[in-house]
């Protein structure tokens, strides 16, 4: 009888506690069900799932009835493009695995699977849902393929220390070797156990590493082998420029033999900055992007900022999680090379001599400022003639963002942030700052600030014509420097030197008001008006179309109108090419078990659903390319840790630069919002648990015995229980209304209207007011509309559709005009006319 036996085990200690991998012999598929692991690894010909009698893809269909080519038809998620291999859906509860891992030999030619096997481990996620998990993998492609056994042995080994020293939470890997007769090994066999004995000589006194490491290098060069000529010419500059610079300009290739590039990291952490020179060829490079992958981890396993990224030559479409770190441009303009000089200088700036200090970027996170320059970069000269004035009158702390924003800083966080850190803001109003989408968010959080915040002042100055300022930009008076430009920069900026210097705030410059406004407030009205308008609508949707996918009697052209229709969900062109998922998750640990039931309802409803859910976020970098690739992002907003924030700003980032007609980020509060960064309040939120709506549908559905909750929501309640965890009715709501918008968004998108980044909440505020108003005016034209004949109804419809036309109207206003010039035509004694008629002197006479 064939059975398992654990020939040898290695320990790994990390920060976590220890892991342990485990070399076995026997037949995989005779693990006995109470030693059930949560993935098998398995591997595979390239669509080839032949069930052989020597592969373990056919041991397991003989001897478990599992078969490898029926998982294949309905995978979980499919990562061959990317990462070489597939995840099966749960399989069934007799078996002693949970999911199927298939890694296959892709369609280009590698000299061995082993430079591959990293790939497998990148995609080990929350299929272990970033809990502690265990993995039982055969030596991949040792059966059929007939590769070296201690070649690949070694190979995993190694790939799965270095990642679980990176933190994949895998707390135990067993590799088995099969065997007839695990009590009497074979030659090979204990050829087998020596190495891995070697192996784990190797590997177990290896200690967690608490100290950081000593820096050898001022720069790492990154960069392709054609972009040579410019490289060099880089190096030059800088080395003429700084002659005692330390460069590490030797070009690593790939380590085929290694599914972790041991000796670049190696190098890496040993520089105090890793320059990556970005080119259309550097994206091209397997190379480049490993290089560029492994500084991201770096940057997060080290307490210093790493990544530094140089645009070396202008590309047309750069990865979104790329554009949100801060580059040096070095790109040579109409034949000269001015501007790499002066920026390459500007850089050698930042280089820290003396690196046992903390880095300067952990100094600046709390760095508060006196005065914020918001400008188009259009009018970078006038902002540059306000920086002078201001840092004349004054040793001010001022950001302007050409000074503050360092090479490898994540620019748009580190704008949000240095708002909300200062004292005053001057915003330089032109049709230019108007268009900007960065200015627009600048300006909606300084409006929120100046409006919620006593000691925090809103200063803008009009500098050229404009056609109209809108009125969410009006509420606050501006200065008027169209004339004189120089001369009032010089008054405000005086101005402002005596409000930071002695509190003084001059009439004729600051807005004094003491109107206030609480966006908490405002946004909660906005969430409720969303949740009156289409709770109902979400659940009359979801009904049809559950109803159009279970009817029997569905005609076959409707089935394959609807199937032509998903299958455009799934290749429809995104920012970087086509879509891979159809929804991307981005969320910490505090909002797992959020995500966790979302992801599940939501798959209860769309089955066909493509999501990240199942990949590995400690993989940073491939789970970052994984929301680049996702249709629809949804975030967790709240208790958010360093990772989560970064896939926050690329979601916002793609966002606003995306050309999709459709939205891009679906944001979720789970809890209220802290005081601070402001911008977390602002970002448009449709969805939040805590909103007192959910818990009054669940009273009002109790008491007329009304049933909330589809089989989708319990299925996934069921769900979390199994894992020891709950959630709460209320939140449950939430989540399943969250559920049918995002699906209804993601499956209509053509028809919605893309929102702004940031909400400006003056602009929240009227458009809450209007709504009311005209909520009220429907009410009041009801009661008119009876006291009027019936022949003169349809006037007033008619009225009414036309003065709709005018969008400068309010809406409220136009319905009660509409009536009053009817109404007092017909019945000139009536009491609602002669009532509405104080409330009508704005309204344009009919």
């Amino acid at each position: 009888m064939v059975y398992l036996v654990t020939a040898s085990n290695l320990t790994i200690h990390t920060s976590q506690g220890d892991r342990e991998i485990q070399l076995l012999y026997g037949d995989i598929t005779k693990l006995p069900l109470a030693e059930k692991v949560d993935v098998l690894l398995i591997s595979a010909f390239a669509v080839d799932y032949t069930p052989s009698r020597t592969s373990v893809i056919g041991a397991l269909q003989h001897n478990l009835s599992l078969s490898i080519r029926q998982l294949s038809h309905n995978k979980a998620q499919d990562l061959r493009k990317h990462f070489n291999c597939w995840v099966s859906q749960p399989i069934g509860n007799h078996l002693p695995y949970r999911r199927v891992v298939c890694f296959e030999r892709g369609r280009v030619h590698f000299e061995h699977p082993a430079e591959l096997v990293g790939d497998v481990f990148r995609c080990l996620g929350p299929v272990f849902n970033n809990e502690d998990s265990t993995v039982i993998t055969p030596l991949l492609a040792t059966g059929d393929q007939n590769f070296s056994k201690s070649r690949m042995l070694k190979s995993i080994v190694n790939a799965a220390v270095n990642w679980i020293n990176a933190g994949l939470p895998m707390i135990c890997l067993k590799i088995v070797v099969y065997s007839c007769n695990p009590q009497q090994m074979s030659h090979e066999d204990e050829e087998i156990l020596d190495q891995f004995n070697k192996l784990k000589v190797k590997w177990e006194d290896v200690r967690p590493k608490t100290e950081q490491p000593k820096i050898v290098y001022d720069l790492y060069l990154s960069y392709s082998n054609s972009d040579m000529q410019k490289v060099k010419e880089i190096e030059h500059l800088l080395k003429k420029e700084k002659t005692d610079i330390k460069i590490f300009s030797e070009h690593q290739e790939l380590n085929k033999e290694q599914a972790w590039q041991t000796e670049m990291f190696d190098v890496m952490v040993t520089c105090a900055r890793i320059v990556t020179m970005l080119s259309p060829q550097y994206l091209e490079s397997r190379e480049c992007l490993e290089q560029y992958n492994l500084a991201m981890c770096c940057d997060r396993q080290t307490s210093r900022s790493v990544l530094a990224p140089f645009y070396i030559e202008t590309i047309p479409s750069l990865p979104s999680y790329m554009c949100l770190v801060q580059y040096v441009d070095v790109r040579i303009r109409e034949g000269s090379n001015e501007k790499m000089l002066q920026n390459c200088k500007s850089f050698l700036q930042l280089i820290t001599i003396d690196y046992t200090k903390i880095d300067n970027q952990v100094e600046d996170k709390d760095k508060e400022y006196d005065v914020f320059i918001s400008y188009s970069h259009e009018n970078s000269e006038k902002a540059m003639i306000v920086l002078k004035t201001l840092s004349t009158l004054n040793s001010h702390r001022i950001f302007y963002d050409r000074n503050e924003l360092k090479a490898g800083t994540l620019w748009q966080e580190k704008l949000y942030e240095s708002i909300d850190k200062s004292t005053c803001m001057v915003a330089l109003l032109s049709p230019e700052y108007l268009q900007s989408a960065v200015c627009q968010e600048e300006y909606s959080l300084a409006i929120t600030k100046h409006f919620q915040e006593g000691d925090f002042r809103l200063v803008p100055m009009c500098i050229s014509n404009m056609e109209g300022i809108p009125q969410s930009y009006s509420k606050v008076h501006a200065v008027d420097a169209r004339q004189d430009f120089e001369g009032t920069c010089l008054v405000v900026c005086n101005a402002i030197n005596s409000f930071i210097s002695m509190g003084f705030m001059n009439p004729d410059i600051f807005h004094i008001d003491q109107t206030t406004i609480d966006p908490d407030e405002i946004l909660f009205k906005y969430r409720e008006q969303y949740y009156q308008a289409n709770y109902e609508k979400l659940i009359e949707t979801r009904e049809k179309l559950k109803t159009i996918t279970t009817s029997a009697t569905e005609s076959k052209q409707e089935n394959q109108r609807n199937e032509q229709q998903l299958e455009s969900y799934h290749t429809d062109t995104g920012p970087n090419g086509n879509y891979q998922y159809d929804v991307g998750f981005s969320y910490g640990e505090a909002n797992k078990k959020y995500a966790h039931f979302l992801h599940h309802v939501i798959e209860g409803r769309w089955p066909e659903v493509v999501t990240n859910f199942s990949l590995n976020k400690n993989d940073a970098a491939g789970f970052m390319e994984s929301l680049e690739k996702s249709r629809m992002i949804i975030t967790f907003l709240s208790s958010l840790k360093f990772l989560e924030v970064e896939e926050l700003h690329l979601a916002l980032f793609r966002h606003r630069g995306g050309t999709t007609g459709h939205e891009v980020i679906y944001p979720i509060q789970v809890v209220p919002p802290s005081m601070r960064p402001t911008y977390l309040k602002l970002i448009p939120c449709n969805v939040a648990c805590y909103d007192l709506h959910w818990k009054d549908t669940i009273v009002k559905a109790q008491k007329s015995g009304q049933t909330l909750f589809d089989q989708a929501v319990l299925d996934a309640s069921t769900d979390l229980i199994a894992t020891g965890t709950g959630i709460s009715s209320e939140i449950k709501l939430a989540l399943s209304m969250a559920a049918d918008d995002i699906i209804s968004l993601i499956k209509h998108s053509s028809s919605v209207t893309k929102k702004a980044t940031l909400l400006n909440i003056v602009e929240v505020k009227q458009f809450i007011e209007d709504k009311e108003q005209s909520q009220l005016g429907d009410v009041e034209l009801d009661k008119i509309l009876k006291s009027i004949p019936s022949d003169s109804k349809e006037r007033v419809v008619e009225r009414m559709k036309r003065l709709k036309l005018d969008q400068k109207l309010n809406m409220a206003t136009i319905k009660m005009q509409a009536v009053l010039a009817l109404s007092s035509r017909n019945n000139p004694e009536s009491s609602e006319s002669n009532k509405w008629k104080g409330q009508s002197k704005s309204c344009v006479i009919l």
